[in-house]
């Protein structure tokens, strides 16, 4: 240091409130464990007293989990005109095992974050060829809507295009983002 910056002190100044960490209010929190302390003194043995409860926030996560689910599906006869109806199952694609908070998952971590399918199938217990049929289903649904999208795109006043360089299964090739304001296509 230059020799009129060495006798300046570092740190904190008298009266400065500091940037630390915040709580989290009560809304935030997930969950409140309570973590015991033992009941005798682990240097005398001696019983002891309660005296106060000290606060730690940590933040964690539980492993993504797949949940096999069974919907018990209720169906109702007309006593009229013979109709039977059942109820549909919530969060579901007609004729689709995966519900869509899966889908969902899988879709974004492939196509946003770049997770391979093999990572998904050993992270998910779910076989390649399973997603793969999954992901086209999805591609099938949403076709009708590129064409609306490619319009809004041709039709704003500020638009942008990036290409960069990416590899599919060892091959060199390339990945195009074309982005408005409200709208982006890779």
């Amino acid at each position: 240091s230059l020799p009129e910056r060495q006798a300046k002190t570092g740190g904190w100044k008298n009266g400065h409130q500091g940037h630390g960490r915040r709580k989290p209010s009560t809304k935030e929190v997930d969950r409140v464990d309570v973590v015991p302390c033992p009941d005798k003194c682990p240097d005398c043995g001696c019983t002891m007293e309660h005296k106060d409860i000290r606060e730690r926030v940590a933040l964690d996560m539980n492993p993504v989990k797949v949940e096999t689910i069974i919907y018990q599906m209720e169906r109702k006869r007309c006593p009229k005109c013979e109709q039977v109806t059942q109820g549909k199952p919530p969060g579901l694609l007609p004729k689709c095992q995966f519900g869509n908070g899966l889908l969902s998952y899988v879709a974004v971590q492939h196509y946003l974050y770049g997770t391979t399918m093999g990572q998904m199938e050993r992270q998910l217990g779910i076989g390649y060829g399973s997603l793969i049929k999954a992901m086209h289903m999805l591609s099938r649904i949403w076709e009708p809507v590129l064409p609306l999208m490619m319009k809004q795109y041709q039709g704003a006043q500020v638009s942008h295009a990036e290409e960069t360089s990416w590899r599919t299964d060892g091959q060199n090739g390339y990945a195009w983002q074309f982005c408005t304001n409200d709208l982006k296509l890779l």
